[in-house]
């Protein structure tokens, strides 16, 4: 009771102290202030009673200074009060977070050890594990402490160095979330497995679509009979349906030869990892009817709308046919456009009405601009600078009102030939030296109704110059090369990969053309050297469209033997070439690798040492690689029937022909990059 009384007047402290002194203070005021009031009010009577006096002024003071002992008191007891109920409350408080501490240290030690989550920590020195929970020990198979943590795991370890602090492992068949805390020197796992399983499942799932087209279906069909075409369609059709009946799919014929299938990424993989397969077995087919049908195929798989989806996969058989067909062309969310196949070459058409109709079309942009200039790649080669001088002529008698121009810098011309050609232009034709500007100029020239005529390249990354694409939405690009993903944006392309080269295009072009185009002698040996330099003297991709083109151009005055003269090597040429072929690398026993430390700007040169290379029995392919500047790498590609050197260049960043390709490399480590191409080879070809 006593104790609960105590508590009441310590709650009410403040209050009760407050009412006593105001007690204490009204009594001095209005009792002993009366008394003392009196005194000094009359003195003279005071004086004449002392005694009285003294009596009475003792009993005044003793009454005040004892309220004020009293006051003191009180003052002093509420303060012990206070503190001895403040000291109990502290030790109350600490005695009850004493039993939390307790049960907390219980709890956290049952979690560092029972819970599952991995807790490993780390010497900050030496690197080495100096505590392991039960959990991380039942991971790795109880590990020793004082060891590396390297020697635990290589990938916790890359921890250490990495900018990130946080990685998946696998290990077994569970996944965890690894955690560094640097400032702590710990590493924590967190099971994650079930998350891994659904994002594993929500990827494999991914829609996908895939577009099928017959190349050259009607056309190597036209010569049977009824029944026979329907003997052979259902073989075709057969062979479709086989191979993809072990695939979880929809196939859906669209018309005779296109089709459309749906699948998930998961089959796609298994697709991928069979090469695609199918190609093969309709090749196979073609060829036991000695027929020129072959199938391309896009593919898109993305998380989009199916119809988004269905653009994608459009683009990219369109992309596969525009390469040649026989192949396919897979572009996944978030990589890179994939190729396979394309193990033939391309099959060559002569259809006239295509030409007569982009002849009508590159005639219509030509008259409706009143300026035109004209480039074609870096370091151009004999068929940009021919083509490019053909088109000038042609676009000069198409609009002879327009301002018409050629974008060339001399000092490009990195190749001793070209730079002698480039002399004889400076004699043979004047007129046509003086419309020819540097980009510098150009620059300043063209505005948004330009039109830009790109030759010989439909690629960003090796047009002449990027920056004089964003001057004007007016481009038509002519090429004869294999599209890839990076196309120039443009109002009209002219691209067909099955021609020798850009100036047989150009010289179809010509007879379409409703003004007569007269092309100089000079003008057409380039044309004509262009051809020979691109089909090896009429060996690789030569077809009666590129006899026809070369037999129309000597018509127009083309000297082969001028050319010949032109293309003369060099004694140390000859020799330097003949010095790299005999050191050549011979891998997997048909594969020349040819290398070079020594810096060669001239791109041609390496081309050339692969040309030689294939002289030599039993080579199907000749890869030269030397550094072309300072962290920049070459690769010049050559090979033989089907072996397609297109496909290897572009894994490695470049692109061309199935029998002719290049690519660059950012890169100072020449073994580095003979080491990956021999893994792409090994890969392509086990």
């Amino acid at each position: 009771m006593f104790k609960k009384f105590l508590l009441k007047i310590f709650r009410y402290k403040k209050s009760l102290f407050f009412f006593i002194f105001v007690v204490i203070l009204f009594h001095i005021i209005f009792v002993d202030f009366q008394n003392i009031k009196q005194i000094i009010a009359e003195p003279k009577e005071a004086l004449k009673n002392i005694e009285e006096t003294k009596k009475l002024f003792f009993k005044l003071f003793f009454s005040v200074f004892g309220k004020f002992i009293i006051l003191i008191f009180i003052f002093i007891t509420y303060l012990n009060f206070r503190n001895h109920f403040e000291i109990k409350t502290l030790k109350n408080r600490l005695s009850l977070w004493s039993k939390l501490s307790y049960y907390v240290h219980q709890i956290g030690e049952e979690v560092f050890e029972e819970f599952p989550i991995g807790i490993i920590l780390i010497d900050g020195v030496t690197q080495e594990i100096q505590w392991i929970n039960n959990y991380a020990q039942m991971l790795f198979d109880k590990p020793s402490l004082n060891v590396s943590i390297y020697k635990l795991n290589v990938k916790i370890a890359e921890l250490l160095t990495s900018n990130e602090e946080k990685t998946i492992l696998t290990i077994g068949k569970e996944h965890f979330d690894c955690l560094y805390k640097k400032e702590f020197n710990v590493f924590y796992l967190f099971n994650v497995t079930e998350r891994e399983k659904v994002k594993t499942l929500y990827h494999q799932k991914t829609p996908t679509f895939i577009f099928l087209s017959f190349d050259n279906f009607e056309n190597s069909l036209k010569d049977y009979d009824l029944s026979e075409q329907s003997q052979i369609k259902v073989e075709y059709l057969s062979a479709l349906s086989d191979f993809f009946d072990v695939y979880e799919n929809y196939l859906k014929q669209l018309t005779d030869d296109k089709f459309l299938l749906l699948l998930t990424r998961q089959q796609l993989e298994k697709l991928m990892e069979d090469k695609f397969s199918v190609l093969k077995t309709i090749r196979n087919i073609s060829n036991k009817y000695k027929l020129k049908i072959t199938l391309s195929i896009g593919v898109a798989c993305y998380n989009l709308p199916y119809n988004k989806i269905a653009s994608l996969a459009q683009s990219a058989i369109e992309l596969a046919q525009k390469r040649g067909g026989d192949q396919v062309v897979v572009n996944i969310e978030n990589q890179k456009i994939q190729y396979f196949g394309a193990t033939t070459t391309a099959l060559s058409s002569n259809s006239k009405v295509s030409s007569r109709v982009n002849a009508e079309i590159i005639q219509d942009l030509i008259q409706k601009h009143q300026s035109c200039f004209i480039f074609g790649h870096i370091y151009p080669d004999l068929d940009a600078l021919g083509s490019m001088l053909a088109f000038y002529q042609i676009s000069s008698f198409l609009n002879e009102e327009s301002n018409h121009y050629l974008i060339l810098d001399e000092k490009d011309l990195n190749d001793i030939n070209l730079k002698t050609i480039f002399h004889h232009l400076k004699k043979e034709e004047p007129q046509i030296l003086q419309q020819i500007i540097n980009v510098k100029n150009a620059k300043k020239m063209i505005d948004s109704d330009s039109l830009l005529v790109i030759l010989d390249t439909q690629s960003k990354n090796i047009v002449y110059n990027q920056e004089l694409l964003e001057l004007t939405k007016n481009i038509i690009i002519v090429d004869h090369h294999r599209a890839t993903e990076e196309i120039i944006s443009n109002i009209f392309s002219y691209v067909d990969s099955l021609a020798s080269s850009t100036s047989e295009m150009l010289i179809e072009l010509i007879s379409f053309f409703q003004k007569e185009v007269k092309i100089t002698p000079f003008v057409a040996s380039l044309m004509y050297g262009g051809i020979v330099i691109d089909t090896n003297h009429f060996t690789y991709r030569t077809s009666v469209r590129t006899l026809e083109a070369a037999a129309k151009l000597v018509s127009l005055g083309a000297d082969g033997t001028r050319i010949k003269f032109w293309l003369r090597e060099e004694f140390e040429k000859i020799k330097e070439i003949n010095e790299l072929i005999s050191k050549m690398e011979i891998y997997k026993e048909c594969f020349a690798i040819i290398k070079s430390e020594k810096i060669r700007e001239n791109r041609s040169f390496l081309a050339k040492v692969s040309e030689n290379a294939l002289n030599i029995q039993n080579i199907n392919a000749a890869f030269t690689i030397c550094k072309l500047q300072e962290n920049k790498i070459g690769i010049s590609a050559r090979s033989y029937n089907d072996f397609n050197v297109q496909v290897i260049m572009e894994q490695m960043g470049g692109g061309g022909h199935i029998n002719s390709a290049a690519t660059q490399i950012e890169s100072n480590n020449l073994e580095e990059v003979v080491d990956k191409l021999k893994n792409i080879l090994f890969a392509e070809y086990k």
